[in-house]
């Protein structure tokens, strides 16, 4: 049975968060663990269905999820991500912008993993 694309991308954002939420053993201070999702851009089909699939499995386990859209701009993504640590989300998925630019975890994100 072959699944379209809309079906796989719901699932995927599904299994995007509830890999996170069983996996993270952060404490949570008001009983409820957010998780940050940065989207490359959501004028794309897959990644707003992505995106849905996300919301519906984040509702399912009572995990607060926060979006946000970069639209396609890896410096407005930067900026949202640092927003996301800011605000002290226990979890962040990112779906980079520009995954080529650099090889590796990019150098702000390993600087702010290892000052926790």
């Amino acid at each position: 049975m072959m699944l379209t694309r809309r079906v796989a991308a719901a699932l995927s954002g599904a299994a995007l968060v509830l890999t996170v939420a069983c996996g993270c053993g952060a404490p949570v201070a008001n009983g409820e663990m957010t998780i940050g999702l940065a989207v490359s851009t959501l004028n794309n089909p897959y990644f707003a269905q992505l995106t849905e699939g996300a919301r519906e499995a984040a509702a399912q386990l009572g995990v607060q999820l926060a979006v946000v859209d970069a639209q396609n701009d890896a410096i407005n993504q930067i900026n949202q991500v640092q927003t996301f640590i800011t605000q002290g989300m226990q979890s962040i998925i990112i779906n980079p912008v520009d995954s080529t630019h650099r090889p590796g975890q990019p150098p702000k994100l390993r600087r702010t993993r290892t000052s926790r």
